[in-house]
């Protein structure tokens, strides 16, 4: 597949990308991967990185075919366990490096994009920065 072939497949978003990143980053109590505009981030991302492009629609191809071995039409009709199943099998390829390479790339730029979403951080328990209020009232004495 050329640089070219995997930037326009990119451009139409491989159908395993999406359930691949709510397997990834399900949402647990806060938004779902896709639901924080994870897939949209990473597409956007891809369109500037040829490298990361080719990857993307490489692993995506990857994860299809090993949901095929399984009986799936592709990676996005398995169900959660199904899906768990694959990636777990890609962290755990030897013979062949995509699919390591791209659920590691895959999960670097998901994890930025999702944490950096500000719709993430209730669930966290997290309310933000503390820039621009600031700390008010830090040289006020601790209250007793």
């Amino acid at each position: 597949m050329t640089a070219r072939e995997a930037q326009a497949q990119t451009n139409r978003l491989p159908s395993a990308l999406v359930p691949l990143l709510d397997t990834l980053l399900p949402g647990d109590g806060g938004p779902s991967a896709s639901q924080a505009g994870v897939d949209t981030a990473l597409v956007s991302l891809a369109r500037n990185d040829r490298y990361l492009a080719q990857i993307i629609v490489m692993g995506c191809q990857w994860l299809d075919q090993q949901a095929k071995v399984q009986g799936a039409t592709d990676f996005a009709a398995l169900d959660e366990a199904g899906r768990i199943n694959v990636v777990l099998k890609a962290e755990r390829e030897e013979g062949n490096p995509v699919p390591g390479l791209m659920l590691r790339m895959v999960l670097d730029h998901a994890y930025k994009a999702y944490y950096s979403n500000p719709a993430t951080w209730p669930a966290l328990g997290y309310n933000g920065p503390p820039q621009p209020v600031g700390f008010p009232g830090h040289d006020a004495p601790v209250a007793k």
